[in-house]
């Protein structure tokens, strides 16, 4: 068998020579540079040797000079694979005394053919060949050729078939280049045509799509102009994703949000922690034409949490499906709707409670007169002592029925003029007597209160009762405050609290130092048999038959409390304008002033949303440049960014560790430049007990009016520029 030797470094062409010629019946060994070829050479004897010109270390061409100047490898053919991209190719085979050349990339038949070829004239030539030398000149260098006339023209003629096979390669290369250049033309013709034609459809197309776009531009700008100037907070939403495209001037000044900070969001974002985003359902309606009303409950970017109705319409903004979403605030329509339906139950309550009672009633009439005639009857018998008890029962009875008559309004009262602070001292002596020795009472009066249309012993009732209440939230003692005073509750404040009619009121407020009550105790506290007290202790029916006393009165009934904190009860009289008590004058009302010039900025501290809309409109209306927030952490964190406030208002009672008096504390500390005015429900003088108000810092009773509110702000700068 013919042995092959294959000297190549890269191990996938050796293999693919490997298997080119065993699969022709060759035995093939591989040599992966020219040093392993040598020594291969050395130890087997091998018919013919393939080998790459270009390896690391020998090169093929030095290689094929080492195999032909040994006395092994004279005889033995060498093939070199070259590209034979360089003339000197052939030279330096001629050179080295190669046998032949194969072009690469080459074919597999062609290499066979040449090996076979090769082969055939070497047992073909005669061992006498004779070996001569001869001197060439090429490119100006000499070179000596000691090769047998037969390698040599085996080399050329190798070198010429791969030339002339080239050749013809090349002239039906040029003859199909000739062919294709002319489909080329034609084609270019062709297809320069079409293009002059479609430029000249797309150019039509251009100016349309032109006209179009610049009419939509202008219509876009209108469309952003017109949005951008509303008073009413808007945005235009991906429809698909619900990213904000645009928001309007109005969104950024409710949420407080940049308009770069929106187009980074979601409307899912703006959603508070306890808010329900839209089903898929409600999505795929909301992608309707035209968005039905959708409630949200939706954080502001200084926490604040609002209730909105959202209603969005279809349209196409940038070019993508979006939707036009108009967002109302109805945070303080909620409020005053659930306050319209808690008065409503409380009439609807009344109403039944009248009815139950004036029932119960005629009752008791036939159960007291039926036992009283009994108890004539028997005499000393046994059976006395049983129609007695009927009868007690029967009176008792009757005492629940003149409550529930007071909180239906339907009580029999007997009103006169009083002087309220007469009364009230009167009720104080009879408190003193009820109350341990660990409660302390404390009496403040106003001076020169009108008279009050009201039925004396009810309203000595109502108030002993509360007092009666604000000693239990006392177990381990404390004080009540009792005090009085004039006050206009304004047309704001009848807004904001269903059933008062504005003008002027005397006001009585009964304070504790007691555990105070959570909202959802206060918002019942005025319903009958509504009690927190153990089963035994309490009817629920005091507090109902205070509220019933007061609006049967025409008056108004307001708690003001926080848990921990204590307890403020108010009831608000209105004052008679039918004659006074001698020596006794209504207080004039405040007259509402300007602020002072240049009062400017004003920082509002205020927990309540409804009251903190409430009092920045009395502000802004002023003349004052409004900030809010809501907490007294907050506030801190606003004076440290900016610090050209000139006065600063805040609530008292607050939740969080700091107190609106901590607040004010810490603003004359740091801020010395910048007022305090405090306010609060609870009353001056029972504030005390709950937070130690700075001294030289004003506290204003909640409610006031806007002239109280401007008068109270003008007094505090007054006070702050004499501090300079």
């Amino acid at each position: 068998m013919t042995r092959v030797l294959v000297v190549e470094d890269s191990p996938t062409q050796a293999e693919i020579l490997r298997v080119v010629l065993d699969g022709s019946g060759f035995a093939a060994d591989v040599a992966t540079d020219a040093e392993m070829a040598l020594r291969a050479l050395d130890r087997t004897s091998f018919d013919l040797v393939v080998s790459d010109i270009v390896m690391p270390g020998i090169s093929g061409y030095e290689l094929c000079q080492r195999i032909k100047s040994s006395p092994n490898g004279r005889n033995t053919p060498v093939i070199l694979l070259s590209s034979l991209s360089d003339p000197m190719d052939i030279i330096r085979g001629l050179e080295c005394e190669a046998d032949s050349f194969i072009t690469k990339p080459y074919q597999a038949d062609r290499l066979l053919a040449r090996i076979r070829t090769l082969l055939e004239n070497k047992r073909a030539r005669v061992d006498s060949g004779v070996k001569f030398g001869v001197e060439l000149v090429f490119l100006g260098k000499k070179f000596l050729i000691t090769s047998e006339k037969e390698q040599i023209l085996d080399l050329l003629i190798s070198t010429f078939e791969d030339t002339v096979r080239t050749n013809l390669g090349l002239q039906k290369t040029q003859a199909d280049l000739a062919t294709a250049k002319e489909e080329l033309e034609n084609y270019a013709r062709e297809l320069e045509k079409r293009v002059r034609e479609r430029t000249e459809e797309l150019e039509k197309k251009a100016e349309q799509l032109n006209l179009a776009l610049e009419a939509s531009n202008k219509s876009e700008a209108r469309f952003r102009s017109l949005v951008s100037n509303l008073a009413q907070p808007m945005w235009v939403r991906d429809r698909e994703t619900f990213r904000f495209l645009h928001v309007n001037d109005a969104a950024i000044r409710e949420y407080g949000y940049s308009q770069s900070e929106f187009l980074a969001m979601t409307v899912q974002d703006l959603s508070s922690p306890d808010s329900r985003f839209p089903s898929p359902q409600e999505i795929s309606a909301m992608t309707q034409v035209t968005t039905p009303n959708f409630h949200m409950r939706q954080r502001k970017k200084n926490g604040e949490i609002i209730d909105v109705e959202l209603t969005g319409t279809q349209l196409e903004f940038e070019g993508r499906p979006a939707v036009l979403v108009v967002a109302n605030n109805i945070t303080e329509r909620l409020k005053i709707e659930a306050q319209v339906r808690h008065n409503e139950r409380l009439e609807a309550v009344g109403s039944i409670t009248g009815g139950v009672a004036h029932d119960f009633n005629n009752l008791l009439t036939v159960v007291k007169a039926t036992a009283e005639e009994l108890r004539d009857e028997l005499g000393n018998s046994p059976l006395r002592q049983a129609a007695e008890m009927v009868l007690e029962a029967a009176d008792r009875g009757a005492e629940l029925v003149r409550h529930l008559m007071a909180f239906a309004r339907k009580q029999e009262l007997a009103p006169t003029l009083l002087d309220v602070n007469a009364l009230v001292d009167t009720v104080v002596k009879l408190i003193r007597r009820t109350l341990p020795t660990n409660i302390g009472i404390k009496l403040e009066k106003a001076k020169n209160l009108p008279l009050v249309s009201v039925d004396p012993g009810r309203l000595e009732n109502a108030l002993l009762n509360l007092a009666v209440n604000a000693r239990d939230a006392m177990p381990d003692g404390g004080e009540i405050v009792i005090e009085t005073s004039g006050v206009d509750l304004d047309e704001q404040y009848a807004r904001e609290n269903s059933g008062v009619r504005p003008g002027f009121y005397v006001l009585i407020a009964l304070s504790d130092t007691g555990t105070g009550m959570p909202q959802d105790v206060i918002d019942h506290a005025f319903e009958p048999f509504f009690t927190t007290k153990g089963v035994g202790k309490g009817t629920g029916l005091g507090l109902s038959m205070v509220y019933g006393l007061i609006k049967q009165s025409g008056g108004h009934a307001k708690i003001y409390s926080v848990l921990g904190s204590g307890t403020t009860i108010k009831l608000y009289l209105p004052a008679s304008t039918e004659k006074v008590a001698a020596d006794v004058k209504p207080l004039p009302k405040a007259v509402a002033t300007a602020p002072a010039a240049g009062a400017g900025n004003l920082l509002l501290v205020e927990d309540d949303d409804l009251v903190r809309k409430s009092v920045t409109a009395k502000l802004q209306r002023l003349g004052y440049i409004v900030t809010s927030v809501a907490s007294a952490a907050e506030a801190i964190t606003m004076l440290e960014s900016r610090s050209d406030f000139k006065v600063m208002l805040s609530d008292v009672m607050m939740p969080g560790t700091m107190t609106g008096a901590d607040l004010a504390r810490e603003v004359l500390k740091r801020w010395s430049h910048i007022g305090v005015l405090l306010s609060s429900g609870y009353t001056e003088s029972s504030i005390g007990s709950k937070a130690q108000i700075p001294e030289g810092v004003r506290l204003l009773s909640k409610p006031y009016s806007n002239a109280d509110l401007a008068a109270a702000l003008q007094e505090t700068l007054e006070r702050q520029i004499g501090r300079r």
